[in-house]
């Protein structure tokens, strides 16, 4: 006589299959390991009702493609959680490299020396003031860093207030073992006058008349190994006790070439 099993709800069991509601999944003992290419799932095959077993390898063409490998459409980018900060040099993206399917992390850093970076600049916030002192000193404003081993272009746009009998001077401060030459036009009673300067000591002294003056400066810095600042020195030329003013508004700007 063959038996007629039921479960503890009082369903019938056939005797060639076995309700899903059967399966005792939380009391299985765990795999205990990653989820290999050859482990075994069930799956209802066309959800017909029909139960076959298929390898975790083949989820792998359901989720990402036949080579193994989640396409970029299925890159849930909007989703995602916004980084929330300014992208900085350690910042990591993803990119195919040589576009031949070869994907590979790179730096943003990286993106510096293939768009070349961003010209920097810095604008003079207050007036600065000398009176009786030909010694150069920093400008409290001016200055931008500079990284080893590199080529500027620096451009600078100062704003100077003086009288005629002190005249101006100014310079460059760099790092150890940095070079600069540079060119300034500027006006003199009413005449155009050009001068060259390298650094140094008062390597431009500009010959002012007394008021206010536009004075642009170009050039090219040259940085060896030590990395640095690029700061703005100014003085009078000849000690006068009578002020002499770089202005607010003034600016530098350098760009990496």
């Amino acid at each position: 006589m063959p038996w007629t099993f039921y479960n503890y709800n009082g369903q019938r069991l056939s005797t060639s299959s076995t309700l899903i509601d059967n399966l005792d999944i939380d009391g299985a003992t765990d795999i205990g390991a990653a989820i290999v290419d050859a482990d075994l799932f069930i799956i209802d095959d066309g959800a017909g009702g029909t139960n076959r077993k298929t390898a975790a390898s083949r989820i792998k063409t359901y989720v990402e493609d036949a080579a193994g490998e989640v396409p970029i459409a299925n890159l849930d980018i909007d989703g995602g959680t916004d980084i929330g900060a300014d992208i900085v040099d350690a910042d990591l993206f993803i990119i195919d490299d040589g576009a031949g399917g070869t994907n590979r992390k790179t730096a943003a850093s990286r993106l510096k020396t293939y768009i070349g970076a961003p010209p920097r600049s810095v604008i003079k916030t207050a007036d600065e003031t000398l009176n009786n002192n030909d010694t150069l000193q920093n400008d409290d404003h001016l200055v931008l860093s500079v990284e080893a081993s590199s080529r500027y272009s620096i451009e600078v746009w100062l704003n100077v207030n003086n009288r005629t009998s002190s005249d101006f001077a100014c310079n460059m401060a760099l790092p150890s073992g940095a070079t600069m030459v540079w060119h300034t036009i500027y006006s003199f009673q009413g005449s155009t006058s050009a001068k060259d300067g390298n650094q140094g000591a008062k390597t431009t002294v500009l010959a002012l008349s007394s008021g206010s003056h536009f004075v642009p400066l170009n050039g090219h810095i040259l940085v060896d190994t030590t990395a640095g600042n690029a700061q703005l020195q100014w003085a009078q030329d000849s000690a006068v006790a009578e002020d002499t003013k770089v202005l607010a508004g003034s600016w530098m700007r350098l760009t990496k070439m």
